[in-house]
């Protein structure tokens, strides 16, 4: 088994800074490599932003963190850790398949960044995405200004709607997560499979592969899974 698999699923609620995260993830404002002195950002897109924020994702999140309900998220962000054993294109490409396939691409407003720098023991890259997308279901066909985009939705007595948009709970509930966990790890076995790469991935827990291997007898492969998960 390839020991690269990392996916984390997290909301973040309102009152945090979805601006400063932005800055984080896209290397820009005081994270900017003219600041810090490093370059660690490969790759960064984005999609469905509304007209107010065309071109420009930062205004996006500026306006989720000051127009969101003080009871609402202002986003959910994926972590996904991606292959050294794949090129970047490969990679790259992981990461746009698991926005399509998981729906992100269909319904939200989204960035997202690769990043990439050594190990500390300077053996291997870190190699890793950051997926940042607000969870209200878009209506292309209902544009909304910054303002009433992130208001609660609501109907009038026509069943019209008068304000905001759902907001979705596809990628919130427990098996919403396990799909998108579920997903990541078909995609990368996937890619691995093409390229004639014999590493495979899961999106169980080292525990749940290493208790698979004994009741198969498997003792030898069970005993390396043995170990603490390694930090992302």
């Amino acid at each position: 088994m390839a020991s690269t698999y990392h996916f984390s699923s997290v909301p973040v609620p309102a009152g945090c800074s979805a601006s400063a995260h932005y800055d984080y993830i896209s290397r820009e404002g005081k994270y900017s490599p003219e600041r810090t002195g490093e370059n660690d950002i490969i790759t960064e897109e984005y999609g469905n932003m509304p007209d107010w924020a065309a071109g420009k994702p930062s205004e996006f999140w500026a306006a989720a963190e000051r127009f969101g309900r003080s009871n609402g998220r202002s986003y959910r962000e994926i972590n996904v850790a991606l292959q050294n054993e794949l090129s970047l294109s490969d990679n790259m490409e992981l990461v746009r398949e698991f926005i399509n396939e998981s729906g992100i691409a269909d319904e939200h407003a989204y960035y997202y960044s690769i990043h990439a720098r050594m190990t500390a023991d300077n053996k291997q890259q870190n190699i890793h995405a950051h997926i940042m997308f607000n969870e209200k279901i878009i209506e292309p066909d209902r544009p909304l200004n910054r303002y009433d985009y992130f208001r609660r939705y609501a109907e009038n007595d026509e069943g019209r709607p008068t304000s905001g948009y759902r907001t979705s709970k596809k990628h919130s509930s427990k098996e919403g997560i396990l799909a998108d966990r579920q997903l990541w790890e078909k995609l990368i076995n996937q890619k691995f499979r093409e390229r004639d790469i014999d590493e495979r991935v899961s999106a169980k827990s080292l525990k749940a592969q290493r208790e698979e291997l004994l009741a198969q007898g498997r003792t030898e492969e069970a005993e390396l899974l043995n170990r603490t998960p390694a930090p992302h």
